[in-house]
């Protein structure tokens, strides 16, 4: 088992990230990926890490991902990826226990919970509890899950070819997307698997260039004729599945809407 993180070898949260992983995921490597010049710094102060220079030709944290797993295809069986400023959580050695359980899961997800950029919690992302309304989520616009803390069987990405590096910011949406076209066989853990630090300046802050690439992806995924269950699977199941989420995020914030609450933090 492997973890992937891209890196500049810059983030100050980049120990936090490693140590995360140390403590959470048992018998994994962890490899970083970095531009050339930045690799012997990087195993210098990562002696336990596997440091490896990023493509030639691939670039950007998607390009990354598919350098390093071109690299170890046939030596390892699952794979995740962590942002050089995200965090694992003790549920994600939950989840490891479960990949190393199982022959027939090919993606494992959880919970994931964001946080400041110092490390204060903000609220839990929304999640598709059972792994069948996953498509519905897709055929409605909405995100199932964050790729933080999911595990995803190697096989599978070369099956599909790895990440698609035409999108910048949701290439992991669009794979787990077309994973669940190919018939993947999805499990969610109840259990906290990472942490997502929002903080100014980072990609995923552009809220309008994510809804630009998840709509180009609804246009080449078509959503079916019968949308209103699929509306229905969301809002009212999913919706009470999430209830718990939902209450905290009116007790801290006064509001339900990420796209509400997250700009005051991403201003921080």
């Amino acid at each position: 088992m492997i973890i992937i993180t891209p890196t500049l070898g810059a983030s100050r949260f980049l120990d936090e990230t490693v140590r995360s992983c140390e403590a959470n995921a048992p018998g994994a490597l962890h490899v970083l990926c970095s531009p050339a010049g930045q690799c012997q710094d990087l195993m210098g102060r990562y002696p336990r890490c596997q440091v490896v220079p990023e493509g030639r030709t691939e670039v950007g944290v998607y390009g990354a991902l598919n350098h390093v797993l071109r690299m170890f295809w046939g030596h390892t069986g699952w794979f995740s990826y962590i942002n050089d400023d995200d965090v694992l959580m003790p549920g994600f050695a939950r989840a490891v226990e479960m990949a190393k359980a199982s022959r027939s899961i090919d993606i494992i997800y959880g919970q994931v919970e964001m946080i400041t950029r110092e490390g204060m919690p903000i609220t839990r992302i929304s999640v598709a509890r059972k792994s069948w309304h996953i498509g519905h989520y897709f055929r409605t616009g909405v995100v199932p899950f964050t790729q933080q803390g999911t595990l995803i069987r190697a096989s599978m990405v070369k099956q599909l070819g790895g990440l698609d590096t035409r999108y910048r910011l949701l290439a992991d949406t669009d794979f787990f997307q077309r994973a669940f076209n190919a018939r993947a066989r999805f499990a969610f853990l109840d259990a906290v698997v990472a942490q997502y630090r929002i903080r100014h300046g980072q990609l995923s802050s552009d809220l309008k260039a994510q809804a630009a690439e998840l709509r180009e992806m609804l246009g080449y995924y078509p959503p079916p004729s019968l949308r209103w269950f699929s509306r229905f699977v969301v809002g009212c199941l999913g919706g009470f599945g999430n209830r718990e989420v939902f209450a905290s995020r009116l007790a801290a914030n006064g509001r339900l809407r990420l796209k509400v609450i997250l700009p005051e933090f991403q201003k921080q």
